[in-house]
């Protein structure tokens, strides 16, 4: 359970209503209900599609048993569920056996050299019949789970993916529960600087944003006048702004090397933190251009950050930009994390969370403690953002 043991990985959405309101701010039975409407109870076997999705509480898979005391967090404004997946699908190469098998079968009881049109027509049959009955036995099924964080008192969910596949069948799944009541949007960075600039009336600002020219385009590439990169990987995407977040790796980057990393922000919360951070363990970059392609730099936990190798100065130099960065952030109430920001995604992965206190014992307080911290990092590295755009 990415969310409440070991590693944290997660993508960010945000829920709303149709007329583009916040939807509620505390999980109670209404949510609940309709969670507990959608748990996957899976079909006969072989009769449905090949992939099934619906809801469990969360535990295992088979866990259905949805309820606040469980499934509830930070007095009811967080809960922790999971979105089932089975799959009920014959491997290919026992499809290639069963017909083999069959096929030798047919032939070895035929008069002629070759199958006449009635046996090849008796042979599909035959194999459909075969393999409906492997379907049937259950065998084949395979259940996997993907946690969820609805965080209502942000109006935000955090998937435990950053697969595509896993966000359409989520989106998929939501809308089948609420019914359209709770619209779920995928938030890149593209999104999140939309809807930051907007409570301050400016998303006017981001409609003229292009991308920055750190440096002259590569050899590759004519020196046009105003000529800015091209970031395939954003303006081929659904948001052509993603851009900005890999632009806030760069920033992030200069600000540590210049003075040491240390930020205060404004967490989208209320209040403010101060934020302390380095680049840590991985870089991967790609060409902003277009033209020179990708570079990855990792290094060992006791070695220098990659962000220190010239490798990485001399990527930069040629128009590369940082697409993956691993970070350490640290804030003033002495909580630390060690994640990798997937900038223009907005990917956290491998995220390492802070230990609880020595002496917290009891194991509902350690859950509440993983899930508040879970909260905290995504406030903060938002945060960050947010202090990159007002710059910008």
């Amino acid at each position: 359970m990415p969310f409440l043991n070991g590693q944290v990985s997660f993508t960010r959405l945000s829920i709303t209503t149709p007329s583009g309101g916040a939807g509620p701010s505390l999980i109670g039975e209404p949510q609940l209900d309709a969670l507990r409407e959608h748990v996957l109870v899976p079909s006969e076997v072989g009769v449905k599609g090949e992939v099934e999705t619906g809801w469990c509480a969360g535990a295992h898979v088979y866990d259905e048993a949805f309820d606040a005391e469980h499934n509830t967090y930070a007095g009811g404004s967080v809960l922790h569920a999971a979105m089932r997946m089975d799959t009920n699908r014959v491997p290919s190469e026992i499809k290639r056996a069963i017909k083999g098998q069959l096929e030798h079968s047919v032939r070895a009881s035929s008069d002629g050299d070759f199958l006449s049109r009635a046996e090849k027509r008796d042979l599909r049959d035959l194999v459909e019949q075969s393999l409906h009955k492997e379907l049937a036995s259950g065998k084949h099924r395979t259940s996997s789970m993907t946690p969820v964080l609805w965080d209502a008192e942000r109006h935000a969910l955090l998937l435990a993916s950053s697969s595509n596949k896993a966000t359409e069948t989520l989106l998929d799944l939501w809308r089948k529960t609420f019914d359209g009541q709770l619209q779920l949007t995928t938030l890149s960075a593209g999104r999140l600087a939309y809807d930051h600039l907007a409570t301050s009336g400016r998303t006017r600002d981001l409609e003229d944003l292009q991308p920055s020219p750190f440096t002259p385009p590569p050899p590759h590439v004519s020196d046009e006048a105003g000529r800015t990169p091209d970031v395939p990987w954003s303006m081929g995407g659904p948001e052509p702004h993603d851009f900005l977040g890999n632009e806030l790796l760069i920033w992030l980057w200069h600000r540590w090397e210049d003075n040491g990393g240390t930020l205060e922000v404004t967490l989208p919360s209320g209040g403010t933190a101060t934020i302390e951070y380095a680049l840590d363990r991985v870089i991967e970059m790609q060409c902003a251009w277009g033209v020179t392609g990708k570079q990855s730099l990792r290094a060992d936990a006791e070695g220098p950050s990659p962000a220190r190798l010239p490798e990485a100065a001399d990527a930069l130099a040629t128009g590369k930009w940082p697409r993956k960065v691993g970070l350490l952030l640290a804030d003033e109430e002495g909580s630390s994390w060690r994640c990798t920001l997937t900038g223009d995604r907005w990917a956290v992965t491998g995220v390492a969370l802070p230990d609880p206190p020595e002496d917290m014992e009891d194991p509902r307080e350690k859950l509440e403690w993983r899930v508040e911290k879970t909260r905290a990092l995504d406030e903060r590295l938002l945060g960050l953002f947010h202090a990159f755009l007002d710059e910008r």
